[in-house]
């Protein structure tokens, strides 16, 4: 066999699928296996609607009304999309500094093949910076401006990233990123780039730590803060393992991305088993972006087997009336389904890690069986317009005053 047939040969097998030959190929293996795949689907929806709803139910003390929410199949479909569509969006905001890292190995794509070494080199300064942001944005925020803190933390990034250049492997890896034909101002040009998108990627992370912030549950102390510290470089860490797998395992371009899809997967997995209170928090925002619990409370008439003497008045301001039914204000916690649980006014400004202390005081019942009034009619007080920010802000840098004063002192 010739020389030119094996060199044929050889570039057939190099030939890589389009990206239509690997949709129809996907496509068909869908519908050939249709039936298990709809089947699975179904059952992995109300698997995840049934635990969401139970973490919840959990969440707020009252693992008992699990078991009967069940029955309401409508709901659970509506409460399950909404489950998947907010942790969607929580993944999002985790993988935006990952995304930028991305962007950075991305830049060595003149040399494909050696980006996997890319990869793990460029983590050393992306977790030098994390680490800067953490210490100085949890222990050391009351001393220092934003400002300078945000310029001491892309000082050590970019500090972290030029030690890179004391390695002889690190800088051969940047000089073949540069074509040879180019000069020494495109090294310096890519350098200053590589440069400004590690800094924006460690800035990125910071909706990362406002996101671990907004979703842990527990009380608000110094062991609070020395966790939520140490858990927000563990997911900043891992948060890169996705664009790590993308640029670490071989093959080609459709392995790649599934190899990415599959270590967001496990992250977002890792990240909501290991973080506190991340999984009731998101139950907690569903429950109340579908009106299962309600912010506000108002005027509810009790069904006729729940008397004035079996409830607190001062708890519940409750009150007969003329037909004989008690009426109290409360606010709806739990509702889904006919299934309805009230909770005193008194309890609507509890945290959620307070809420399985207290709620052993609400009334389950049924919403059938109470009639919900409209809120009585208040007194329109004239209120003074609320100042925004700026103008407050204004006022104590630049005497806004004086300046708005002078002004009108002008027009005349």
């Amino acid at each position: 066999m010739s020389r030119t047939s094996q060199s044929a040969k050889l570039r057939v097998r190099r030939v890589r699928p389009t990206f239509a030959q690997v949709f129809r190929k996907n496509l068909k293996r869908v519908l050939t296996h249709w039936t298990p795949f709809t089947v699975t689907l179904v059952f992995l929806g109300t698997f995840l609607g049934s635990v969401s709803l139970y973490i919840y139910t959990r969440a707020i003390g009252r693992a008992d009304l699990f078991m009967s929410a069940l029955d309401s199949k409508s709901s659970l479909a509506a409460w399950m999309f909404v489950v998947v569509a907010v942790m969607f969006s929580h993944l999002i905001i985790l993988m935006g500094s990952s995304w930028l890292y991305g962007t950075a190995v991305s830049l060595f794509g003149r040399v494909r093949w050696l980006t996997r070494h890319v990869a793990l080199w460029l983590v050393i300064p992306l977790a030098v910076g994390y680490a800067a942001f953490i210490v100085l944005g949890f222990f050391y925020h009351r001393m220092l401006s934003p400002g300078v803190a945000m310029l001491l933390i892309s000082v050590a990034t970019v500090l972290a990233f030029a030690a890179l250049f004391f390695s002889r492997s690190f800088r051969s890896l940047f000089v073949l990123a540069v074509p040879k034909n180019k000069g020494k101002a495109d090294r310096w040009f890519l350098g200053i780039f590589l440069s400004f998108t590690l800094v924006f990627a460690v800035i990125a992370s910071s909706l990362s730590m406002l996101l671990i912030i907004d979703t842990y549950v527990g009380r608000d102390n110094e062991a609070a803060v020395s966790f939520v510290a140490g858990f927000s470089l563990f997911t900043l860490l891992m948060s890169l393992l996705p664009s790590m797998l993308y640029f670490v395992f071989k093959g080609d371009i459709y392995r790649k991305f599934a190899a990415g899809i599959g270590g967001a997967l496990l992250f977002f997995v890792i990240f909501l088993t290991t973080a506190k209170g991340a999984m009731s928090s998101i139950t907690y925002s569903v429950a109340g972006s579908l009106e299962v619990r309600q912010g506000f409370s108002q005027r509810y008439v009790l069904d006729r087997q729940v008397t004035l003497a079996d409830i607190d008045p001062l708890l519940w301001h409750s009150r007969l009336r003329h037909d004989g039914k008690v009426q109290v204000r409360a606010y709806q916690l739990f509702a889904f389904g006919d299934l309805l649980l009230l909770c005193p006014h008194s309890l609507l400004g509890a945290k959620l890690h307070q809420l399985p202390d207290y709620t052993r005081l609400c009334i389950f019942t049924r919403s059938s069986q109470v009639e919900r009034l409209p809120p009585l009619l208040l007194p329109i007080v004239q209120r003074e317009p609320q100042r925004a920010q700026w103008q407050e802000a204004a006022e104590r840098r630049m005497g806004w005053e004086q300046i708005r004063g002078q002004m009108l002192q002008d027009k005349r």
